[in-house]
This record gives C-alpha cells, structure tokens and sequence, in this order.
C-alpha cells in the first residue's frame, strides 16, 4: 500500500508540473484539513485518512488535458464536465488497492455537497463520508486563498482572496455546500 500511495504522490509531483498550482494546493489544503480536524477532536487513524486524503484529492487531474487546467478564463459547460470528472478519476487509482476503500469514498466525495448538488455521485447530507466533509472545507478555503490562473486583478495578474473575504464567501455558500455541524468549527 505504502509503494502504491508513493507512485501516486510522485504522480502528483508530475501533476505539479502540468498544472504548477497542484503541489500547493494539496498541502494547503492537508494543513488546513488536519488543523479543522484537529479542532474537531478526530484521533489518529482519521487524522491520518485525512492527510493521505488531502495530498491526492486531485491526482485524478493529470488526467485533465492542460487547456482546460490552466484556462485564464470561466470554463465552458463542456470543459467544467470534463474538468468535474477529476473526483472519480482520483479515487480510481485507490479502488484496487486492498485495505484502501474507505480513503477512495473521502477523495471521490471531496467535490459534494451537504444538499446533494455535488459531485460525482451527488450523495447529500449523512450519506457524504464525515472525513470527506472536513477535506471539502478545506478544499475551498485553499481555492479561495491561493491565486487561480482564472482569477486577476487589475493587472492581468492571478490573485488569491484575503482570509476576511474568503471566510464571507464560503459563508454565503455554506447553507446547501458545507456539512452545517462541521462549518461552524471550521469559522
């Protein structure tokens, strides 16, 4: 298990250089994820799901031709399509991995919502695994805070949110997208 979650960490290193925002991303998004769980009192074992979970959520990207991940622009209806499937395409690496199910539901899950309007599989609510939940969080304040190719200021230059505006935008999407129990220890 351990060589095979390797060569998917060394795929997300080769990620990083299709994409440049990859690398960055899943840290942040571990670092956040596993201080959110921390705050929620999670042990070890869901600690650890979690950071495995967190540094490969988007391996699934390498597979997304690089226009669309690196478009300077609002994706298409078509290239969001194409670009949703990453979730599934992430979790396929794990699901022939013995032992390894419960961490290819967190990263496939990564992308629903508590309303059901996520996806790959639109699960809602409870039927969303509790780690998932967590990661989704901090899936988002990373999108938020760090600077996106689709994403400029005035200058034509990739910006990222403050925390401040970060924290209202998440808060706005909250009702439907966050796990309402989960969110209020994230703010």
């Amino acid at each position: 298990v351990e060589a095979q979650i390797n060569v998917m960490w060394m795929m997300v290193i080769a990620l990083d250089r299709k994409d440049n925002y990859t690398w960055r991303h899943s840290q942040d998004v571990r670092n956040m994820a596993l201080r959110l769980a921390e705050h929620l009192g999670l042990g070890r074992k869901e600690q650890e799901y979690l950071k495995i979970s967190a540094e490969l959520h988007d391996v699934g990207k390498i597979l997304i031709d690089e226009k669309i991940l690196n478009a300077p622009r609002k994706l298409t209806d078509d290239e969001r399509v194409i670009m949703n499937t990453h979730a599934a395409r992430s979790a396929d690496f794990f699901a022939d991995i013995l032992g390894m199910a419960e961490l290819t539901a967190i990263v496939r899950a990564h992308h629903e919502k508590f309303n059901g309007s996520g996806y790959p599989d639109r699960l809602k609510g409870e039927s969303i695994p509790y780690l998932a939940r967590v990661l989704a969080i901090a899936d988002v304040w990373s999108a938020l805070t760090t600077p996106r190719v689709y994403r400029v200021d005035d200058s034509g230059k990739s910006k990222a949110f403050t925390p401040e505006k970060a924290l209202s935008i998440m808060e706005e999407m909250a009702d439907g997208h966050f796990d309402p129990e989960i969110f209020p220890v994230f703010q």
